[in-house]
């Protein structure tokens, strides 16, 4: 399971083709001052639809922020917004 890769969860069984695309916001730049959270994050974008996911990257040797992170929007939150 990589950086990009499926969570046990995400794949319901069905047709790929019979269910609406994903939408993702890969976000960059982020402050690595602890003043941007995963919370703050999900007030912003949570208005625009359901959020499956919310990652903040770490550097793995570290466990610091690195300044980036992904928003992943519900199934039904991108049909909504076409």
């Amino acid at each position: 399971d990589g950086q990009w890769g499926t969570r046990r969860g995400d794949v319901d069984g069905g047709d790929e083709a019979d269910r609406p695309a994903r939408s993702s916001i890969y976000l960059t730049n982020l402050p690595t001052d602890g003043s941007t959270t995963e919370r703050s994050l999900r007030e912003l974008f949570g208005s625009y639809g359901r959020l499956d996911r919310i990652t903040m990257y770490r550097h793995r040797s570290t466990g610091e922020y690195k300044g980036d992170g992904l928003i992943m929007f519900g199934r039904e939150s991108v049909e909504e917004y076409k």
